[in-house]
């Protein structure tokens, strides 16, 4: 059953350290994960499929938070011609707001 809400909200497994780690509080925004998503799609050499794939357990991140619509369609191809994952990743960090991306 925890796979399952992982799957739906990937963001809760932040919380998980604190249970095995001496109550470490782990202070990683969704905007930190975005950032390394960029650099990671990036590394993936301009194959859309890969990117589209690598992006495609990521679509929880916002579950049931302002933006998780806009969050969901930005990462659902197809996408603007010429744009690869890293652009939309830039997109929703323009298009989220601030204090959502920035909520622990």
């Amino acid at each position: 059953m925890l796979g399952r809400v992982a799957y739906e909200n990937p963001f809760l497994l932040t919380k998980v350290d604190q249970f095995f780690d001496n109550n470490y509080i782990n202070t990683t925004t969704r905007k930190d994960i975005i950032l390394k998503l960029i650099d990671y799609v990036d590394s993936l050499e301009g194959n859309e499929r890969t990117e589209h794939q690598a992006l495609r357990n990521t679509l929880g991140l916002f579950h049931k938070k302002r933006g998780s619509k806009i969050w969901r369609q930005l990462l659902t191809p197809p996408w603007p011609k010429g744009y690869r994952a890293s652009d939309v990743l830039k997109k929703a960090l323009e298009e989220i707001p601030e204090e959502i991306l920035i909520e622990r």
